[in-house]
């Protein structure tokens, strides 16, 4: 989407006014946004600087090497601590230590526990969670193909679900 003042850039910004109850609704660039407002206050600061600030993420990153970087889009825990996001999913892999600290002071969680999608049904998601404790227990006593079967239904709940999707 372009930006709604210069329609030049790619709007990164959403901006709402509220005046005498009217509420006007803007799509605008980083440069727009900020000759709009005295305030530099935007999401890529605060990221970054709950990434970089406090003791947790500063000091482990101090005690790297700095030139490990993400395989697959080439971001290092620099640039992300610079930039307040991370590149890719990868990135959370790589990076997994040293980013829990900060995930859990921006989330006060590190495990998503988000909506489910209406397709569905609990009664599969009963079903794959029942099938992942198998799972973990045939792979735990090594028994390979029963674990295989059991990855096997998994998946096949999934794709089922995701096909009711569309």
């Amino acid at each position: 989407m372009l930006c709604d003042k210069c329609k030049k850039n790619i709007a990164s910004n959403f901006y709402t006014q509220n005046i005498n109850g009217k509420t006007y609704r803007y799509y605008l660039c980083d440069e727009c946004a900020k000759s709009l407002t005295n305030i530099n206050f935007f999401l890529d600061d605060l990221l970054g600087s709950l990434l970089s600030s406090g003791n947790s993420f500063s000091k482990i990153n101090n005690n790297i090497n700095n030139n490990i970087i993400c395989p697959k889009c080439g971001a290092s825990l620099d640039d992300i601590r610079k930039n307040g996001k991370v590149g890719c999913d990868v990135c959370y892999n790589k990076f997994r230590e040293q980013l829990l600290p900060s995930i859990k002071k921006i989330h006060a969680n590190t495990k998503h526990t988000g909506k489910i999608p209406s397709s569905f049904s609990s009664s599969s998601l009963s079903k794959i969670s029942d099938l992942k404790s198998a799972l973990e227990i045939a792979i735990k006593k090594q028994e390979f193909e029963l674990a295989a079967k059991l990855r096997d239904q998994i998946n096949d709940l999934k794709k089922a679900s995701d096909k009711s999707d569309e």
